[in-house]
């Protein structure tokens, strides 16, 4: 009975944050229009950057000449995805008019997402029960 109703909790949660937060499926944010939201912390955003070396598959954090400020309500386009070589964190190349600029994706941490999805989140109707499943079957076993 607590197997079940830890499971239960479980997708609750999963579906409630599901709109805007893709978790480890970083590909459904290809194509989507983001919109910048208010940042998380009181130092100001801290996962836009403005270089990105797309050769090396690196991302320079520790740079702060490559921070990105972005207005708040600005609307970007997710272009294309990378994962960083190094710290193997995901990249998203987002742009808006003639403009790209680079955004540190953390799959696991929903609380550092400094955007919106314009519209929602595509969730193809196996998303959850997959997800479930391999839960079910790690859990289990």
């Amino acid at each position: 009975m607590k197997k079940i109703l830890f499971a239960l909790t479980l997708l609750v949660t999963t579906i409630s944050y599901a709109e805007d937060f893709a978790g480890k499926h970083v590909e459904l944010y290809r194509g989507k229009t983001i919109e910048v939201i208010e940042p998380s912390s009181q130092i100001g955003y801290q996962n836009f950057y403005s270089k990105f070396d797309k050769k090396n598959l690196r991302l320079d954090k520790l740079n702060p000449k490559i921070k990105l400020n972005p207005t708040k309500g600005s609307q970007w386009v997710v272009n294309e995805i990378y994962k960083d070589k190094l710290y193997n964190d995901y990249i998203l190349e987002i742009v808006s008019g003639k403009t790209t600029a680079y955004y540190l994706y953390n799959k696991v941490v929903k609380r550092e997402l400094e955007f919106k999805v314009v519209g929602g989140l595509d969730i193809p109707e196996e998303f959850y029960c997959n997800d479930l499943y391999h839960w079910r079957i790690n859990f289990l076993t």
